[in-house]
């Protein structure tokens, strides 16, 4: 794996653990306020009653300080009693407000931070008591939160601590799950970079958690399609390189049949008429002559037919019946004691360019081959729509089976018949019985069915 892709999975990791982390902080922040303020609510309530009950404990020695008429004394001992208190703190003051005593109330090991205590401030009002036999004595009774303070902040720490100590172990496994979850996705990035390299032949192993399962699934796939593709790209490369050598044979073969005994004619024409032309017999000269010009009419239209089947812009300019045609008329001229038959029963302007030139080509190679292999006594060539949207080309003849095997793959030409109509996004079928014929049969999609399946798919999509 690069480091790319390594500190781009690291940065998808952070920034999961980010949005955790985030999120248990948030909510530890909500869970330490509202603990802190349930808190504050039962300490309140606590310091309330125990001055309340302060208040109810000073009425009876109050009662016997009148009685005995000791007020001061037993003012005092009234508030020593509170030494050691949690909650209360108790100030004795004599008449003039000084203070004779105060109570030394309990304080805690280890206090709270200033800034919860200010937080946690109850702010409770203390409570002033005086007997009524006292000569202007008092105490005052305050509360003291200090203990009440340090426990709660003990207690908030002990929770927050292991809320912590949870979510660091949440975070640890969640890094873990998402290292184990995009494990595949390191592994289809790989595969990807070596489709990219031209290796097909890679394959994702579909683990992991289902959505990556089908997304692996669906890149096996893919290189399926892409291996497939690139070996039907290969094994048409080898085919065009050996239809150029075998059309440069053709072209020599035509030359050296078809040109070159007429060549060799209006030579020896040429020279006899010389001579006869030399040796004053004029009339003999003249028919030389004639014959030249037969010979030389004859080279020219066969070197027209030669470039026709030369010009690399198919017939089907001027739309596949004329093309057809064009085609049954060029063996029809080449061998008259057969029976040509064209049936053109389909308009042929619902069909793209790219169709009707698969199905030119088709005809072209089915005649060829029939006209090479067999000896068909009559050939149809018929255009129909067996369906709405289909187009279709049936190439008939009578005669035998030749040497050329129909199966798919057995020969360069029927090879390319059946993967142009595949590129064309048509099909193609070729039967073939002994001692009843061929059969070539293409099928292309017609111009609105071509655009209402792109229309299909881009909705899809």
């Amino acid at each position: 794996m690069s480091e790319e892709r390594q500190s781009g999975l690291i940065s998808l990791r952070a920034r999961v653990l980010a949005a955790v982390g985030l999120t248990l902080s948030l909510s530890l922040a909500s869970g330490a306020v509202l603990a802190g303020l349930r808190a504050r609510d039962s300490l309140r309530a606590e310091l309330q009653a125990a001055l309340a009950g302060a208040s109810q404990s000073a009425a009876e020695p109050f009662g016997d300080m009148v009685t005995a008429g000791h007020a001061a004394r037993d003012l005092m001992r009234f508030t020593l009693s509170f030494d050691g208190s949690r909650h209360l703190r108790a100030t004795a003051f004599d008449a003039r407000g000084r203070i004779m005593v105060r109570s030394r109330p309990q304080t805690p090991a280890s206090p709270a931070p200033l800034w919860f205590a200010r937080w946690m401030r109850t702010d409770i009002a203390s409570l002033d008591l005086a007997p009524a036999g006292a000569q202007g004595e008092t105490v005052r009774v305050e509360v003291v939160d200090a203990n009440d303070l340090a426990d709660a902040w003990s207690e908030l720490t002990r929770i927050m601590a292991a809320f912590a100590v949870f979510s660091l172990i949440g975070a640890a496994a969640i890094y873990a799950l998402i290292g184990t979850a995009l494990a595949p996705l390191s592994r289809l990035s790989d595969a990807f970079q070596r489709i990219g390299l031209g290796d097909y032949g890679v394959r994702a192993s579909p683990r992991g958690v289902s959505e990556l399962a089908h997304l692996t699934s669906g890149f096996n796939a893919m290189a399926v399609r892409l291996a497939d593709i690139d070996r039907r790209n290969r094994s048409l490369e080898e085919q065009l390189l050996t239809l150029q050598d075998e059309e440069r044979a053709e072209i020599a073969r035509d030359l050296h049949d078809e040109i070159g005994p007429y060549l060799f004619a209006v030579n020896l024409d040429a020279t006899l008429a010389e001579r006869l032309s030399q040796e004053g017999r004029a009339d003999e000269a003249r028919e030389r002559l004639v014959s030249i010009r037969s010979a030389v009419d004859h080279m020219q239209r066969q070197v027209r037919e030669m470039l026709n089947q030369l010009r690399p812009t198919p017939a089907v300019d001027l739309g596949l019946h004329a093309a057809l045609g064009d085609v049954v008329d060029f063996w029809r001229e080449k061998r008259p004691e057969i029976d040509f038959q064209l049936d053109l029963d389909c308009d042929d302007e619902e069909l793209e360019p790219r169709q009707a030139e698969a199905l030119w080509r088709v005809t072209q190679e089915a005649l060829s081959n029939a006209m090479r292999h067999a000896r068909p006594k009559a050939v149809t060539v018929a255009l129909s729509a067996p369906e709405p949207g289909l187009v279709r080309v049936r190439i008939d003849d009578d005669g035998g089976a030749g040497p050329a095997d129909p199966r798919p793959g057995s020969g360069f030409g029927l090879r390319g018949m059946r993967e142009r109509m595949a590129a064309a996004g048509g099909d193609l079928k070729i039967e073939a019985e002994p001692g009843r014929g061929w059969r070539v049969e293409a099928t292309a999609p017609a111009r609105r069915a071509a655009r209402a399946s792109a229309a299909a798919g881009g909705d899809m999509a």
